[in-house]
């Protein structure tokens, strides 16, 4: 028999991912709180005892996905996995996805930019922090900068592309554009 914490985070996950599937199909915006409890098949209530806003759905949903990511590149580097190929791979995928969920991109950007993740917290700028200073230490990159502050040189690289493919891009220039960033960026950091 599930424990008391057991079915509330299984409440929890029901929620998330109901939020998520409408995100994508119907945009952020597009997407009621009343839409999120039918689809997760539970009471308006109990949404708001596990979540305050719909924004603060989208923000636990972003933090699940990083939390997922970061442990996926630690496993990758631990079995030898070239550090800057998986950089490269892992901002491939990050543009492959925002292509494919295009009406949730402009508002998860918005979000994570407003909640920025504490320092310690996975994230995009930690998993890139990680996955360059395993690089330093192969020697592939250069070691007088901080991997941290590198990996935020290169997100504040990408950053202004992002929010213009969401603005007026065409399917496909994304990626284009971070692979061109990610070349830019190791050219600058070769050691």
């Amino acid at each position: 028999m599930a424990t008391q914490s057991q079915r509330r985070a299984s409440t929890r996950t029901a929620i998330l991912n109901a939020a998520e599937k409408l995100f994508r199909k119907n945009g952020f915006d597009q997407t009621a709180v009343e839409d999120i409890t039918s689809a997760a098949d539970v009471a308006k209530g109990t949404f708001y005892q596990h979540f305050e806003t719909k924004l603060d759905v989208l923000l636990a949903m972003i933090r699940r996905h990083e939390s997922a990511t970061m442990a996926e590149v630690e496993r990758a580097l631990t079995a030898g996995h070239p550090p800057l190929d998986l950089g490269l791979e892992l901002l491939c995928g990050m543009a492959r996805q925002f292509e494919k969920d295009r009406k949730m991109t402009a508002q998860a950007i918005a979000v994570a930019m407003a909640h920025p993740a504490r320092l310690d917290e996975p994230s995009l700028r930690l998993t890139l922090a990680k996955i360059l200073a395993a690089a330093q230490q192969l020697g592939d990159i250069r070691n007088d900068a901080d991997a941290y502050d590198l990996a935020l040189t290169l997100v504040g690289g990408m950053l202004p592309h992002i929010i213009v493919w969401v603005h007026q891009g065409k399917r496909g220039t994304l990626l284009t554009a971070i692979e061109n960033v990610w070349r830019v960026f190791l050219e600058g950091a070769r050691a």
